[in-house]
């Protein structure tokens, strides 16, 4: 992978649950290894989208999946596209603290979303979601985790 993909990778091995590293680390593996074709989604569309667009973004990216994989020059470029699994990232809040305070990462497979989730769900208020997909594809994955972010420093600070 790029240096790009192994940083994002590093970086949700370095926040995920333990008990819910060995499994993420096996998506990762598998994806490394070329045993799965793992797919990764950085989520962060515009909050004043239109919600009645939101059916067509997830209906869209589907069909362009689906075109490369019959259109690609080669049957390579086809098989790349051919995802078993998504890791899914994206950002979510817990409403007593900042809203980017706290970040959900999540592997999700094709039909049946599979996402991380976990963290320390029992000593926290309910996450709440900047888009409401994420909620949705959270209740669909089959593992999910969350972890808090460092607030970024203000500029105005210096």
């Amino acid at each position: 992978g790029t240096p790009s993909i192994r940083f994002i990778i590093k970086f949700l091995q370095a926040h995920v649950p333990r008990d819910k590293a060995k499994r993420f680390n096996q998506v990762i593996s598998d994806g490394i290894s070329g045993k799965k074709q793992v797919g990764l989604l950085v989520h962060d569309r515009l909050i004043n989208l239109p919600p009645t667009l939101i059916p067509v973004l997830h209906t869209e990216l589907t069909k362009d999946i689906e075109w490369a994989q019959k259109n690609e020059e080669t049957s390579a470029l086809k098989k790349s596209f051919k995802f078993s699994t998504f890791i899914y990232v994206t950002k979510a809040f817990y409403p007593e603290e900042e809203p980017q305070a706290a970040a959900a990462a999540a592997p999700a497979k094709r039909s049946k979303r599979e996402k991380k989730k976990g963290g320390k769900a029992e000593n926290r208020p309910p996450r709440a979601w900047f888009r409401f997909e994420d909620g949705v594809l959270e209740g669909l994955a089959t593992l999910a985790f969350s972890f808090p972010l460092k607030k970024k420093p203000d500029a105005s600070q210096g």
